[in-house]
């Protein structure tokens, strides 16, 4: 009986032999998920030219395994935790051509680590497993995995070379000790949550600032004024913070990312830049104090979620420019009694008024284009809906049917 377990598309989904040597047989194209999960026995394997992807977990924690050689001659996947906390792990021979390597995939591979703490593999460095308080990133790194020195809390400071092009997310979320990181130019993006849980890095005032961009704020204040000169205040940034009543966005920031003042409970106002152009998705969803808030009118899209669950809002003006409103936008904005639309409305998102159990009465102008079947789903005290005929048909669709009045249209 064979050692291998291979399915008849070519998967390999485990290996039952006790050799500390192995050679994958030519023919498979995949190794599955956990094949050789916790195996205690490989201490080398040759992995043959047919493969093209190797599965999460594949070799996870192999606790021997210290020699792996990927012969693959098409481009090769290698999936998340594919070699994960496998220790000894110190000679790695990756094909030519590799078409992804996944953010986990070599995470704990404490033997493939450089004299400065970092698994490195290509220009890539994928995790830290060092213990220094300084670390310095050697030249010709372009990109900082997702999670590569998540929670390293002894790390002070990261000196980063110029050429890293890429952060990923949460790459060095939860360094708590880290004090000082200057970027370089060359820095073009920074993924989500990238400085989470980084208190040090906030400046007195509990504003963690990296070139122009607000990435989050960790102070304890009521009344939050962010600094002028700041432009974009990154996804996430207040997320769940629960000090902060007020805040003042100057009129030098012009993108705000999603989730920004997500479930911030006692945020009350807010007062928004001149010239913004996009209320982002989740914005302030679950903001249930939120009562003031005036939109500017260089607004063109409100995104999904923007207004979940603003229980205090009872009046909204949607300004003239505003052409979309995403879906779910104002869900269970229960308190909400009016909502003026613009003239030249045209998307108007599935469940946008959902739960809006206090909403009276709406006009929809000639140039929305259609209604979903959720868009006034449970909006108990509405009374009247006055639209355009041509959304004939979609009220037709929704038991609200009743409660429209229909208009010519120009």
């Amino acid at each position: 009986m064979s050692e291998f377990s291979i399915s008849k598309t070519g998967v390999l989904k485990s290996y039952k032999g006790k050799n500390t040597s192995i050679e994958i047989p030519d023919g498979v194209k995949k190794i599955g998920s956990m094949a050789f999960y916790m195996n205690s026995d490989i201490e080398s394997v040759i992995i043959p030219g047919t493969v093209t992807e190797i599965g999460d977990t594949a070799f996870y924690n192999c606790a021997r395994l210290s020699h792996v050689s990927i012969l693959s001659e098409k481009p090769v996947t290698i999936c998340n935790g594919a070699f994960e906390d496998c220790k000894v792990l110190s000679v790695l021979q990756l094909p030519k051509k590799v078409k992804k390597i996944s953010e986990t995939a070599f995470r704990g591979c404490v033997g493939l680590a450089d004299e400065t703490g970092c698994i490195v593999i290509g220009d890539t460095i994928y995790s830290y497993v060092g213990s220094g308080s300084e670390v310095t990133i050697k030249k010709g790194i372009t990109s900082i995995a997702a999670e590569a020195f998540k929670w390293c809390e002894t790390v002070e400071t990261i000196t980063l070379p110029d050429g890293v092009k890429a952060i990923g997310d949460y790459a060095f979320c939860g360094c708590s000790g880290l004090k000082k990181m200057d970027l370089p130019d060359s820095v073009l993006s920074i993924g989500e949550f990238a400085f989470s849980n980084c208190p040090k890095l906030a400046n007195e005032d509990g504003f963690l600032m990296i070139r122009n961009s607000l990435f989050a704020y960790t102070g304890t204040q009521e009344e939050v004024v962010i600094p002028d000169g700041i432009e974009s205040i990154e996804p996430w940034a207040f997320n769940n913070c629960q000090y902060c009543v007020r805040v003042a966005i100057p009129d030098t920031v012009s993108e705000i990312g999603k989730n920004a003042f997500y479930q911030c409970g006692k945020l009350s106002s807010i007062r928004l830049p001149k010239e913004l152009k996009e209320i982002p998705s989740a914005a302030f969803s679950g903001c249930v104090s939120l009562s003031g808030v005036s939109i500017p009118e260089t607004v063109t899209i409100i995104n999904d979620r923007a207004f979940h669950d603003c229980k205090s809002i009872t009046d909204v003006v949607i300004p003239e420019a505003v052409t979309s409103i995403g879906d779910n936008a104002f869900l269970s904005c229960t308190n909400m009694v009016h909502i003026s639309l613009p003239s030249q409305l045209e998307n108007l998102g599935d469940g946008a008024f959902k739960s809006c159990e206090s909403l009276k009465s709406i006009y929809l102008p000639e140039t929305v284009k259609s209604v979903g079947p959720n868009t006034f789903t449970k909006c108990e005290a509405l009374e009247l809906i006055e639209a355009p005929n041509h959304l004939r048909e979609d009220f037709e669709r929704c038991y609200l049917k009743n409660n429209v009045t229909y208009y010519d249209e120009h």
